[in-house]
């Protein structure tokens, strides 16, 4: 059912990048036995020569444990206990891990193939860089793709806006968590939005690869879904932005703020002519020194 390096239990031979950094990997699972297997083979059949696979699952009651333990040779360490949520289990899982580049993968996404060889290329051309983020691919609950998600250049007033990095295709250097923390366990469904805005804020230089590195997986039953539905996660990720307003920008009004960046983004993207992006810095100066409130213009 899936491409695989594994045949009659033994591994394709990996190509080797000279000096290859190593690259941390987690999955933080809660019974879903359902795509684990496939989320775990595309991430061993990355081929990458220093790779640490670390799989945290929270004391799963259907079949996830089995399937675990069918590749446990090729992880660096799992364990399948109670935990305190998802957030809780990604940081059990950066707490183990020793690679200088870090990600997480939840238990229902997948890699792309070729991911870590990009990423492991781009961290060694780039060496001032500490996250970098690539496009992304949708995918339905049965695998196929649904359409194809292009990644924009960085901007942290874009991204407090909104406008979130695929989290399936972000990595981040171990170092951030010592200087910046893990992820915040008070959060549920916008941790990794929040990790990123915190990234931002404290200054860390940001680079894109423009290739999908990632497949997020679109179904009914995700807990992205269901809390997209009943309010949970705008109103968890509001709460986020309001806390990252409030502190770089003395305001609570996102939408004043979302309106001038997208009315700014588009002119510069028509005309291409950067004047925009000057009058966007002007109107966050201004907003910045409380010259400009709700209900207020330039």
């Amino acid at each position: 059912m899936f491409p695989s390096k594994y045949v009659n239990g033994n591994k394709k031979n990996q190509r080797k990048l000279e000096n290859s950094p190593r690259i941390s990997i987690v999955t933080p699972s809660y019974n879903q036995g359902r795509y684990l297997e496939e989320t775990i083979l595309s991430v061993l059949n990355q081929n990458y020569p220093d790779l640490e696979y670390i799989i945290i699952d929270g004391g799963s009651a259907d079949n996830s444990v089995e399937i675990i333990k069918k590749y446990s040779k090729d992880l660096a360490f799992w364990v399948s206990e109670a935990d305190r949520g998802q957030s809780h289990a990604i940081n059990k899982g950066i707490a183990r891990a020793t690679g200088e580049i870090i990600n997480w993968i939840n238990s229902d996404d997948l890699l792309c193939d070729g991911s870590l060889q990009k990423v492991g290329a781009f961290f060694q051309k780039n060496p001032e860089a500490e996250v970098c983020y690539g496009d992304f691919i949708p995918i339905d609950e049965t695998g196929v793709e649904l359409t194809y998600g292009r990644c924009l250049p960085f901007s942290k007033r874009m991204l407090l806006c909104g406008v979130g990095l695929p989290q399936q295709s972000t990595f981040f250097r171990r170092d951030l968590i010592n200087t910046c923390g893990g992820i915040d366990e008070s959060l549920h469904l916008s941790m990794d939005y929040e990790l990123y805005l915190r990234f931002a804020f404290n200054g860390c230089k940001f680079g894109c690869i423009k290739e999908p590195l990632g497949k997020f997986r679109i179904y009914n039953e995700t807990k992205s879904n269901i809390s997209k539905k009943n309010g949970s996660f705008i109103n968890e990720k509001k709460a986020v932005q309001m806390r990252y307003l409030k502190r770089y920008y003395h305001t609570q009004d996102i939408s004043l703020l979302q309106r001038w960046f997208w009315w700014f983004t588009f002119m510069k993207w028509i005309s291409n002519i950067d004047v925009y992006m000057l009058h966007w810095r002007f109107y966050l100066n201004r907003l910045k020194k409380g010259k400009i409130g709700k209900g207020m213009t330039l």
